[in-house]
């Protein structure tokens, strides 16, 4: 349970991380990040995820091996190949920009962006589009991880964006998906990858 959790806010920092949330988490992000080339796209939201989707599949994927019977000397044999599949599975379910229909699902009572302003669309044209966009995730975590549940997890992708634009109206008085963002992480990739190590 505890693995879980912690797997659950990992993944909710990653994609927090990846929708730009790093300048708000940490007050050094913006100067640091301004420092060269290299930093500005190292610090970059999906280029540091993918590398913590990375480090995070070489983790959990790597082998135990103990040298000298069962009292030895611990060693890890790093496997590249799967944390690279998770790694290029994170990047392809998180690269397309979803701003259209995280305004379109909305919170209670209200929407707002260019699906709802487009009478031919409308609120369940955005809520079919982030259901899309959900198995999507699931679909390239599937493939990277050889899974299938992932699939099911990436289902919560609309009530996360639901719950997460309602818990920023009741505490901001605004409308804002910054507080979806980890939890779209830690309900679609991190209940996935729970599972997955379960």
């Amino acid at each position: 349970m505890i693995q879980a959790i912690i797997i659950c806010i990992f993944f909710g920092f990653l994609y927090a991380l990846k929708g730009g949330s790093g300048n708000s988490l940490f007050g050094w992000w913006a100067d640091f990040r301004a420092k060269n080339w290299l930093t500005e796209r190292l610090l970059d939201g999906k280029v540091i995820s993918t590398l913590g989707a990375f480090l995070f599949g070489l983790v959990v994927t790597s082998d135990l091996v103990v040298l000298f019977g069962d009292v030895g000397v611990p060693e890890y044999r790093l496997r590249f190949q799967p944390a690279l599949m998770i790694a290029a599975g994170w990047l392809a379910g998180v690269a397309p920009s979803m701003g259209e229909e995280h305004g379109a699902i909305g919170r209670f009572g209200y929407s707002w962006g260019p699906y709802i302003s487009d009478s031919f669309f409308g609120r369940m044209y955005g809520i079919k589009k982030g259901l899309q966009r959900g198995v999507w995730m699931g679909a390239c975590m599937t493939l990277a991880t050889g899974f299938v549940p992932f699939i099911l997890t990436s289902l919560l992708f609309v009530p996360a964006v639901f719950i997460g634009q309602e818990i920023t109206y009741r505490l901001t008085g605004r409308d804002g998906w910054a507080l979806s963002e980890p939890i779209i992480g830690a309900l679609v990739f991190g209940l996935g990858f729970a599972l997955w190590l379960s």
